[in-house]
């Protein structure tokens, strides 16, 4: 399955070393976390990898296995830093093993990597994603393990722990003689389909004896003929180690196809392997073996995920939950430590995180060791508070899935008996290995110096990335504004000098109290006198606005609520610069855009409005702001909708409304209100409050009174809007019409089409209505001249009419001009209505002396048309 997967090929050089030369990867800022409560360091998933994570973790928490590794120095192994010397001899895979459980034991990390493991066993990305057989991967490792490792002290290191003898023998039953073969094995398998256990599948496998009789005979060597024999098998060596692989998948030949067996099978925390062995007479001592690591696979026969239950043989973790008789016990939450308070008297329950702590106890669970000292590993840890004896002492079980490590109880063991997720590999140790007093809970023991420098230098480091990185994450940047170097005017505080010098910027930590704030302030601005108040300040467009102010020095930065990048002001509490300053949410200042209608400059374009901002508090009444914006009899409308300046935005601010507050109207920054004179109100339906025209719409025209008397001004200016009505501009000014141009007076601006800034003449006179229409005519000549006569008639009056009314007389025809500014085309339907033959307003006319002509034949309007077309080419 893996092919050359762990051969010794020196073309897969790791360089990820400690302090070494360059990483092939880069790291990632967030250092890793720091191990929990439980102080074991799982191992990451590099993405398929759990098989190998699983099987890792047994062999570290075999401390033979783990302690005859760390004794092959460097003078057998070789240096990673002579892994790029061409004729060094570096044995990689037993030093990145090496490497490997040194982070687990010592490196305060979460989860250590088994990238520069895999590396060095020439895996790539891919080989990493796909899922393998722990089974197999175990015979495998121990074989590139035993490769690695020929020629030096360790080359018997897996023969020594894991190395067993089974005999399969067949005894002739007619003269006894037995023959025998030897098989060596580093794991046993037995099958699980139809047993109820694993004592039931080593009886069934060991003591069990299977029958040559009858037709089914044994041909005997000694006797040289078929005889009935019997044949068995027998454990004739056990391992200090005995590994055991459940048969777990099967395959159905009916169905043709794999399938995982999930019947219960049970298997025992300790066994005697005497009734399968082939010598008996030794003591029980040596048959007695005890579970100490059980690799559990959850899913199906094609797919699934490994997880692993191992017992903490030198109790290098933290088991239990801790608990005293003070009233509180220790919990683990999320990735940090907590403290649960029990207040009988009060009835209540408090909860308080404080830092990991680091626990440590010898076998009864009483003294704890305390704190490493020089030249071993550093740990953040406090003084650990006493361990409360158990039971279950020196059974201490964790389930290690990946990074994730926890503890669990012995009868846990139980729930993996069967099911989708139940036992794989069993792993036992003689009961008579006896670990040494010095190696419980020392995770150093036996840890070669140059693994423990390195391991207390990457803590070093580590630490120190967690300093930086804790202080970047709690890290709060205030913004401190000096009340020295600001003054209030307009409403709110604006800085004397520029931003730059206004400001002081100040780096703490959240969890620090506003008593470490201000004595920090303090210390900072070493010239100040008398209280120190710190408000909460917030940059607004009519400038800086202080809110509530700081209170509670005992209560943290983050508990009262300080955000990070939030500005605070440092000033008395009274005033600013001799001004007394009005401070909260209610005083808020608003900016308020003003327009007022513009006035047209003669010759120039002009601007339908002008813009001002003014300022005022929220908590400013109407009344107050009309009094200073408005004159008399002015109004005030208001437009909520933002920019948009259209005539249904706009909403007028009634006499009802004068006693309510600026915010309590809806202005807020950015609203615009439009203030309109006494004169410019036409444009506002008093009934509905709303505005009739559009703001951009609104212009200005000229009048000049040719019927002025008295003091009336002989030039105004007047506001309108295209919508404005020529009647209206009339009563407002006088009454009358316009001279030249005669415009209706029911005519709007736009109809009458006016632009903005028109001169307007005002005169005595009825002017036209909407049907009637103004015309001039030149009389008595085929030649245009300046007209001579004007006059009003309605649009349905006939040609005819026109002449009698014009000249009292019927010997006279209407011409119109043409393109040559000549008497043109005959008015030749004298019955026609002005309105049918398409006489418009101000049109001028020629009246010429005689009848009508004859109308004019087609033919010979074809036959001019046709000489105009070669004339002309066209």
């Amino acid at each position: 399955m893996f092919g050359d997967l762990f051969e010794e090929d020196f073309s897969f050089i790791s360089n990820h070393h400690c302090g070494k030369a360059k990483k092939s990867k880069p790291r990632d800022f967030e250092p890793p976390a720091p191990r929990d409560f439980t102080n074991l360091s799982g191992i990451k998933n590099q993405g398929g990898t759990c098989y190998l994570n699983s099987l890792l973790q047994t062999l570290l928490f075999t401390p033979e296995f783990r302690e005859a590794l760390f004794s092959l120095g460097p003078e057998e192994l070789g240096t990673l830093d002579d892994s790029s010397k061409p004729d060094a001899k570096v044995r990689i895979i037993p030093l990145q093993l090496q490497r490997l459980f040194a982070q687990l034991l010592l490196l305060d990390q979460q989860a250590a990597s088994t990238t520069d493991l895999t590396e060095s066993f020439g895996w790539n990305s891919h080989e990493e994603m796909r899922q393998h057989d722990v089974q197999e991967l175990n015979r495998i490792l121990f074989s590139a393990l035993e490769t690695s490792l020929v020629g030096t002290s360790g080359h018997d290191l897996i023969n020594r722990l894991y190395h067993g003898i089974v005999v399969n023998q067949i005894v002739c039953k007619e003269c006894k003689n037995i023959s025998e073969r030897q098989e060596d094995f580093l794991d046993l398998t037995v099958t699980v389909k139809g047993v109820s256990g694993l004592e039931e599948a080593l009886w069934n496998t060991y003591v069990e004896e299977e029958h040559f009789e009858n037709e089914n005979l044994y041909r005997c060597g000694a006797c040289d003929k078929l005889v009935e024999a019997s044949k068995s098998a027998k454990l004739r060596k056990l391992p200090p180690f005995l590994t055991i692989s459940l048969l777990r998948f099967n395959f159905d030949f009916e169905k043709c196809e794999r399938y995982k067996e999930t019947s219960c099978y049970t298997f025992p925390s300790q066994i005697n392997l005497r009734p399968f062995c082939e010598q008996t007479e030794m003591d029980d001592s040596e048959y007695m073996y005890e579970l100490f690591s059980v690799i559990i696979h959850k899913g199906g026969c094609y797919g699934g995920h490994y997880h692993v239950y191992v017992r903490d043989v030198d109790e290098l973790g933290n088991w239990q939950l801790q608990v005293s008789p003070k009233g509180f016990f220790y919990l683990p939450l999320f990735s940090s430590f907590s403290i649960i308070f029990f207040f009988p008297d009060e009835n209540k329950v408090g909860l308080r995180e404080i830092h990991k702590l680091t626990f440590k106890s010898d076998f009864q669970g009483q003294d704890l060791q305390s704190p490493p000292q020089k030249n071993d590993v550093q740990w953040d840890s406090e003084k650990n508070p006493p361990r409360l004896k158990d039971s279950s002492a020196g059974c201490h079980w964790f389930d290690l899935n990946d990074s994730k490590v926890q503890p669990i109880k012995e009868k846990d063991i139980e729930k993996q008996f069967e099911g989708k997720e139940s036992a794989y590999m069993l792993f036992y140790r003689k009961s008579q290995l006896k670990r040494p007093a010095e190696a419980r809970g020392n995770p150093r023991y036996k840890i070669p110096t140059h693994l423990l420098n390195e391991m207390n230098a990457a803590n070093t480091e580590l630490q120190k990335k967690r300093v930086e990185c804790d202080s970047a994450n709690n890290g709060m940047d205030l913004h401190l504004h000096l009340s020295s170097c600001y003054m209030f005017h307009n409403g709110a505080l604006h800085p004397a000098l520029t931003w730059k010098e206004s400001v002081v910027d100040l780096t703490i930590d959240r969890r620090k109290t506003l008593g470490d704030l201000r004595q920090s302030v303090f210390q900072m601005l070493e010239s100040w006198e008398g209280d120190m108040v710190l408000s909460i300040a917030k940059p607004l467009p009519a400038g800086l606005h202080l809110y509530q102010i700081l209170d509670g020095d005992e209560l943290t930065l983050d508990g009262i609520g300080l955000a990070d990048g939030a500005d605070v002001f440092v000033w008395n509490g009274k005033e600013v610069g001799g001004t007394k300053v009005m401070t909260g949410p209610d005083h808020e200042p608003v900016v308020i855009n003003v327009l007022r209608l513009a006035e047209y400059n003669e010759g120039g374009k002009g601007q339908h409005f002008t813009e001002s901002q003014h300022v005022f508090s929220c908590s400013t009444k109407l009344g107050e702001l009309h009094r200073a914006l408005a004159p008399s009899g002015g109004i005030i409308l208001k437009n909520l909708s933002g920019p948009e300046k259209e005539a249904k935005n706009w909403e007028v601010l009634l006499e009802e409304d004068m006693n309510r507050t600026v915010r309590s109207v809806g202005l807020t920054d950015g609203c615009s209100v439009l203030i309109l004179d006494s004169h410019d109100q036409s444009f506002v339906n008093v009934s509905s409050g709303n505005l009739t025209a559009f703001t951009y719409d609104i212009s200005w025209l000229q009048v000049k009174n040719f019927c002025r008397t008295g003091d009336e001004e002989k030039h105004v200016k007047i506001t309108a809007t295209i919508e404005t009505v020529r009647s209206h501009i009339g009563q407002r000014h006088n009454t009358g019409c316009f001279p030249g141009k005669l415009v209706p007076e029911d005519y709007t601006v736009k109809e009458a089409e006016l632009k903005m800034g028109s001169l307007l003449g005002l005169c005595h006179g009825k002017a036209p209505t909407s049907t009637q229409l103004f015309l001039y005519f030149i009389v008595g000549s085929d030649q245009v001249a300046s007209p001579e006569m004007e006059i009003v008639v309605e649009e349905t009056i006939s040609v005819k009419e026109v002449s009698l009314a014009a000249l009292k007389s019927d010997n006279w025809h209407l011409r119109r001009i043409d393109w040559c500014y000549e008497a043109g085309e005959a008015l030749s339907q004298e019955n026609a209505t002005l309105k049918e033959l398409n006489v418009c307003r101000g049109d001028t006319l020629v009246i010429t002396e005689g009848k009508l002509p004859p109308k004019v034949k087609p033919e010979r309007l074809c036959a001019v048309v046709t000489w105009q077309w070669l004339e002309t080419g066209i």
